[in-house]
């Protein structure tokens, strides 16, 4: 089915989870992403408790790509109970966010 360039297919809800360690590769992916979907709308859930001022790249990723998107951050509660898991050279910290996604989504 040839839907021009004016349709889109369904929504996709695509969630991240980033540290600023992890922002540049995440632009990275988003661009591969949407340069290889550009007829579904995807709207992208990033989970993070940075602040960094890289967070500027991802969001200029996005808008090049009139992507839908909200970002999460997570509340000191959250990273209070991350906090008590295990962290270590294979599980680092930001790999937890993603247990506490359900409560943003």
């Amino acid at each position: 089915m040839d839907l021009g360039n004016h349709e889109k297919l369904e929504m996709i809800h695509i969630a991240i989870t980033i540290n600023k360690d992890f922002i540049i590769p995440a632009c990275v992916m988003l661009t591969s992403l949407l340069e290889n979907n550009k007829k579904n709308q995807i709207h992208v859930h990033v989970l993070t408790n940075s602040k960094s001022y890289k967070l500027q790249l991802l969001k200029r990723t996005l808008k090049r790509y009139q992507c839908n998107y909200t970002f999460h951050v997570l509340s000191k509660e959250i990273e209070q109970k991350i906090n008590n898991f295990c962290i270590s050279a294979h599980a680092d910290f930001v790999n937890y966010y993603r247990i506490f996604q359900c409560r943003y989504s």
